[in-house]
């Protein structure tokens, strides 16, 4: 199943922030050694601990000025899409799919905080949205009974998860997202780690958002 340990995040945003920072394995390696005890709290957070830790590993590594800038950058890139973006109609929700046993992501997380940016809401806010760190584990009767209005596919790569394969599943096919064609595929890399990166996938959202409502 998809699990995020809590060592791992430091890891997971470290690693996809090596490029645009410039640093090579060797001063990843020293972040990762040195992660705070209260790593924890990028687990839980959302984009503005997903944004401290960029600037923390900048600031470890020498590079803060440009941490700040990349950071600036990536804010000014995700408003530019949420204004270019008509909200979702209200009452619009999303399945988020991390792998194929149902692990989800709540609206507490930095991609559920990106979701709710275009006036969406994660099916497993009812769970609670600090349910294992913002990454509770679903079942398929939960999932349909919500009917959510969209399916992010964040498995595709991983578990060659489709729309098809999600039709083919026992009793989906008369959920709302599928009978309907509301189905995205998604990058795996792209959407399972805090990065640069992120805004494509962003991006991607906001397209399939645009052209659904005509």
């Amino acid at each position: 199943g998809f699990l995020i340990e809590t060592d791992q995040v430091g890891s997971i945003i470290a690693e996809s922030l090596a490029d645009p920072l410039g640093l090579g394995p060797a001063a990843v390696a020293q972040v990762q050694a040195r992660r705070p005890a209260g790593q924890d709290r990028a687990r839980r957070g959302g984009l503005a601990v997903a944004y401290e830790q960029y600037i923390g590993l900048g600031k470890a590594t020498g590079h803060l000025q440009q941490a700040l800038n990349e950071v600036k950058d990536l804010k000014s890139r995700i408003a530019a899409i949420v204004k270019s973006t008509p909200r979702a109609t209200a009452g619009s929700t999303y399945y988020w799919e991390l792998d194929p046993t149902y692990y989800s992501v709540t609206s507490s997380t930095f991609m559920g905080q990106l979701m709710s940016l275009l006036g969406l809401t994660s099916i497993a806010d009812t769970v609670g949205v600090n349910s294992n760190g913002g990454y509770p584990q679903l079942n398929s009767e939960f999932i349909l009974q919500a009917n959510p209005t969209y399916i992010f596919l964040a498995d595709s790569k991983c578990c060659q998860a489709s729309a098809q394969t999600v039709a083919a599943r026992p009793g989906w096919s008369a959920m709302s997202a599928v009978a309907n064609h509301r189905i995205l595929t998604l990058d795996d890399d792209i959407a399972s780690r805090w990065g640069p990166r992120i805004v494509i996938l962003l991006q991607q959202v906001a397209n399939f958002l645009k052209s659904q409502q005509g």
